[in-house]
């Protein structure tokens, strides 16, 4: 079923929290995330554009540009020109940027792909803008795409039904956002979002250290220079079990391992001062039940676990902290701090314009740990042999990276699929060469193996 827009969608205000996606946007660092998806079969071209198309219908903003529209605010406004970019290549050649990596998001619509074929295999590269839609969203428009596609490619089956959508709830989103500072006093709202954001500015944070060798400049790495390394079933369930022998969760292990990676690579690199502060900034998804029918948006806030590096050189207590602080973080919704503070800042320009600026290092490093995306589409795919079947083509691999912010010098993603763990990262590409960012990797990699029985 596909969703036509109701009248009044548009043009929409940005939400607070794409106005802060919008403004870190920078020529170098733009504000976009990179998703790979590698299918044995070859991609049927005009069915691909047919199901962008279509799955585009459903997701409004990812067919919307900005401009300056209601009291001259900026909104989302839908654009003229919706079909996203669609480049083609042969797997293993670089990607071409025809007008770089940035999206501006005043004249084109925040999505970009890219197809690679090879000997029966094929490769559908897609770059998102932050602004128009987090993790969560962007599996949802592809769950959609790759359903059309399916059913567009197999007329045997019968076509696959795609859950309605509800684009009214976009206009919902800033509200159901800012609960706590509509229903709260004025007063709490200040408070809240004045002392997160003394929080996060006040606070002296290093960056990862790049090699002594390396010169800012042109860029060092290929677009988009993501390196992967993929820890089979055994070892996935192994990992698993390491962190339930110390009351934690996986995903408190690998935080625990990231900033103790981070503290290696910087004292290997000159950087011994313990006293020092990492922090890693780990995206939270605040949709409930209530959001089932949203399209593709953001609803997601940040998180932060900030260590001194002398802590994190004792591996047991390490993992314990981060456990009771992840723990605290779910049980407080202390992401909705993060949206008080974003809203709070708009009222105050300079303190907002220092929030944003690439002058200041408010995180180390993004981890985001995205689980199985598969698990977000909301049309369920047949599989085999817990691959995912899209019409003539089977999901092999999922990879990619969020967004790599100015300051932040490296940016992680965890991914699951059929039981595997595959860990992506990529690192300031003008600062670090692959080669740089594979070594970085398979020192986070080879921590994780000493888990291992």
């Amino acid at each position: 079923m596909l969703t036509r827009d109701p009248p009044g969608v548009f043009p929409l205000h940005l939400a607070p929290i794409d106005r802060m996606f919008l403004n870190e946007d920078h020529d170098r660092f733009p504000m976009t995330s990179v998703i790979h998806f590698d299918f044995s079969g070859i991609v049927q071209i005009e069915a691909l554009d047919q199901a962008v198309a279509q799955a585009q219908k459903r997701h409004p903003l990812l067919r919307a540009i900005i401009k300056p529209v209601k009291q001259n605010r900026i909104c989302w406004v839908a654009a003229t020109q919706a079909a996203p970019p669609m480049e083609f290549g042969t797997l293993g050649e670089p990607l071409k940027l025809v007008d770089g990596e940035a999206i501006d998001l005043h004249r084109q619509v925040g999505l970009r792909l890219w197809v690679q074929t090879g000997a029966d295999r094929s490769r559908l590269t897609v770059q998102v803008h932050h602004a128009c839609t987090d993790g969560t969203g962007i599996y949802r428009f592809l769950g959609d795409l790759l359903a059309v596609y399916a059913s567009l490619t197999d007329p045997a089956r019968p076509p696959l039904e795609l859950v309605n959508l509800d684009p009214r709830l976009l206009r919902q989103r800033r509200t159901k956002m800012a609960d706590r500072a509509i229903h709260g006093t004025a007063w709490q709202f200040v408070v809240n979002g004045l002392s997160y954001a003394k929080q996060l500015l006040a606070t002296r944070i290093s960056q990862l250290r790049a090699p002594e060798s390396s010169e800012p400049g042109a860029a060092a790495a290929p677009f988009p220079g993501i390196c992967k390394q993929v820890f089979d079933r055994q070892s996935h369930d192994q990992l698993r079990d390491k962190a339930a022998a110390h009351g934690a969760m996986l995903n408190d292990l690998l935080v625990a391992e990231f900033l103790r990676t981070i503290d290696g690579w910087n004292s290997d690199h000159g950087d011994r001062a313990g006293g020092k502060r990492i922090r890693v900034v780990m995206p939270s998804d605040l949709r409930d039940q209530a959001d089932f029918e949203m399209p593709a948006a953001n609803m997601t806030a940040y998180t932060f676990i900030t260590r001194r590096r002398r802590e994190c050189r004792d591996f047991a207590q390490l993992v314990a902290s981060v456990r009771d602080e992840t723990a605290q973080i779910k049980f407080r919704a202390i992401g909705k701090s993060f949206v008080d503070a974003v809203m709070f800042l708009e009222y105050v320009p300079k303190v907002w314009a220092l929030f944003r600026s690439n002058r200041i290092c408010m995180a180390t490093a993004t981890l985001s740990n995205i689980g199985d995306p598969t698990k977000r589409f909301l049309t369920k795919l047949p599989r085999s042999d817990g691959r995912l079947v899209c019409g003539n083509l089977t999901l092999e691999e999922i990879s990619g990276v969020p967004p790599l912010r100015a300051g932040n010098n490296v940016t992680l993603a965890i991914f699951t699929y059929r039981r595997q763990l595959i860990i992506c990262l990529r690192c300031d590409p003008y600062r670090f060469s692959l080669s740089d960012s594979q070594k970085l990797l398979e020192r986070y990699v080879g921590q994780l193996r000493h888990h291992l029985d």
